[in-house]
Order: structure tokens, then C-alpha cells, then sequence
């Protein structure tokens, strides 16, 4: 079944992009392609928040993705209010859209902490990929915030290294059992000490694939 929170999929397309397409695979693509061209610009406007807050989240999906979504910066208290997010059946991994802003806010509180990033990044990621602020392309928008976060704390996370089917497997575990430190078993070989400049950063999540996942 379609993913069509806005009930107009066959006029309009999937998630209203700005084609019209209903190929979902040709949209995949064309994430990237927006997440390729824009990730640096995205990158740059976070560095000059002092502080991180929901709305650099949204301002951060907003420069991402603004070229194929037109609501792209707008989380689901406004495009979907009513709507409970679930994946494979499952509800109640993500928050509600009542809680979103909360509950991305309560992850940017943790993560500002440089103490509590540097122990537990994953239990981070964790936090932020609860809140879910948006239909779609949270994985890319949320992954250029934590990668921020960890810079701040003055280390990075060698994704280079880390496999994508491992990752959206200790995710997906995260996700169903938060406090059983999935993330964090997962992710702690690969943190490594210093922060990276903008281009090492910004080269080395444009490497990853399958970075959005949803």
C-alpha cells in the first residue's frame, strides 16, 4: 500500500513532490540527487546556529529538500496532524505528531551535552530518530545534526566504515527497545577523536548509501 497521508496520491503524486511522480524508486533517486547538491549549504546554516534547535531541524530539511518538496521544512503537526507514523505494522516507534517537537528537542538537549554525546552518541541518534518530524527524508536531515552534534564534541563517527544493513538493523532495534543500547554497541568502535572540517564531513555522508530511511 502507498504511503499517501494526504489522500491525493493519484492526482498529484506521491507526497505532493513537485513532478507529480508515482515512482517511488525515481523519487529515491532524486532524494539523493537534492541531498548531494544541498548537504553543504545544510551543513554551513547548522554551524551557525550557537545553539541547535527544532527549528534548524526544520531549516535543515527545508535546504535539503525544498526543490522536490514543497513541504519540505514543515513537520507533521501541520502535514499530517492526525496521523500515527508505524513501520512493518508496528506503532509506537515514532512520536505522535503532538510530541515531535518535544521529543526532537529533549535529543538536541542530550546531545548539546558534550559529556553525554561522547558516551552515548547512539542512544542520541536514537533520540532524534524517534521524533520523525517529517514525512519523509528524516534519515539524511537527521543524520547532518547528529554529525553537527558530535563535531561540537569534538569527535565524528567514521561512517566510512559502518555497514548500512548493520546500521538500519541496530536502528531498527533502537527504535523497539530504547534502552537497550543498540546504537551505542553498534556505533562506539567506529567514534573517533576530532571533529572533521565542513568539506570531510559533508564528503563523507555523501559517500553513504540508503542514508534515508523514511
Amino acid at each position: 500500500m502507498v504511503f499517501d497521508p494526504f489522500g491525493d496520491y493519484k492526482t498529484r503524486g506521491y507526497l505532493r513532490n513537485v513532478l507529480g511522480s508515482k515512482d517511488t524508486g525515481e523519487l529515491r533517486q532524486i532524494e539523493h540527487g537534492c541531498f548531494i547538491a544541498n548537504a553543504e549549504s545544510a551543513a554551513q546554516t547548522l554551524r551557525g546556529h550557537p545553539k541547535l534547535s527544532y527549528a534548524a531541524i526544520l531549516q535543515v530539511h527545508r535546504t535539503l529538500f525544498q526543490d522536490l518538496y514543497p513541504w519540505a521544512g514543515t513537520d507533521r503537526t501541520i502535514t499530517a496532524p492526525g496521523l500515527e507514523i508505524s513501520r512493518g505494522g508496528v506503532r509506537g516507534i515514532f512520536a505522535l505528531p503532538s510530541d515531535i517537537q518535544r521529543a526532537a528537542e529533549h535529543g538536541l538537549l542530550r546531545g548539546s551535552d558534550v559529556g553525554t554525546i561522547r558516551h552515548v552518541p547512539g542512544e542520541i541518534m536514537g533520540l532524534l530518530k524517534f521524533a520523525h518530524p517529517f514525512l519523509d527524508g528524516n534519515g539524511r536531515a537527521l543524520m547532518l545534526v547528529h554529525d553537527e552534534l558530535c563535531r561540537r564534541a569534538g569527535f565524528h563517527i567514521e561512517w566510512g566504515l559502518t555497514s548500512q544493513k548493520e546500521y538500519l538493523k541496530a536502528l531498527t532495534l533502537e527504535l523497539h527497545d530504547p534502552k537497550g543500547k543498540h546504537l551505542d554497541t553498534y556505533l562506539m568502535p567506529y567514534k573517533k577523536q576530532g571533529g572533521l572540517d565542513l568539506e570531510r564531513s559533508v564528503a563523507s555522508l555523501k559517500a553513504l548509501p540508503g542514508l534515508n530511511t523514511g
